[in-house]
């Protein structure tokens, strides 16, 4: 026998193929068969081992050999789900737009008769810049930004400034020098 999961489920596989009775319920047992076995030789999950098991029943549908052994064996082709077809929508072009005078910006010049309006470009005549919306920033998710503090200076008044006396030289004022 080959080392690895691989090789060893291949021939599980090929091993109880001829065994398995070609009902749901057998094809059940016969999954379940293979899975467990790979499971108790390696200690491999449940999801491990199916991984396993899909692998070599795909490898054993390469074999002719035992294309006669498979039938009835998986999904049938119809039943393969998948994802469904979106409706396709036809594009509907939109409306062309004219530019907003301002007092400004003097009105842009109207349209030749059969011209498209093309887009306005900033510093063209008419051009009103972005428009702002008045919803609230979105927060970020993740990291936050990196605040700076914010520096106080304090600021002296007149009071803070004036000597203040300590109270040794408030005694020695009191008291008369002998």
């Amino acid at each position: 026998m080959d080392k690895g999961i691989r090789p060893f489920c291949n021939a599980k596989f090929v091993e109880l193929l001829p065994t398995r009775v070609n009902t749901r319920e057998g094809n059940i047992r016969f999954r379940k068969e293979v899975r467990h076995a790979v499971m108790e030789a390696f200690g491999c999950t449940g999801a491990s081992a199916s991984t396993h098991y899909n692998h070599a029943f795909i490898e054993a549908r390469k074999n002719p050999d035992l294309a006669e052994l498979l039938v009835g064996l998986g999904r049938p082709e119809d039943k393969k789900g998948g994802r469904k077809p979106k409706a396709k929508t036809e594009a509907t072009p939109a409306p062309a737009v004219e530019p907003v005078a301002n007092a400004e910006t003097p009105a842009a010049p109207a349209a030749e008769a059969g011209a498209t309006a093309g887009p306005l470009w900033p510093f063209a005549p008419g051009y009103t810049g972005p428009q702002q919306s008045e919803e609230k920033p979105k927060k970020s998710k993740g990291k936050k930004a990196k605040t700076e503090a914010a520096v106080v200076v304090p600021v002296e008044t007149p009071e803070q400034t004036a000597p203040v006396e300590t109270a040794t030289e408030q005694q020695s004022a009191e008291t008369p020098a002998a």
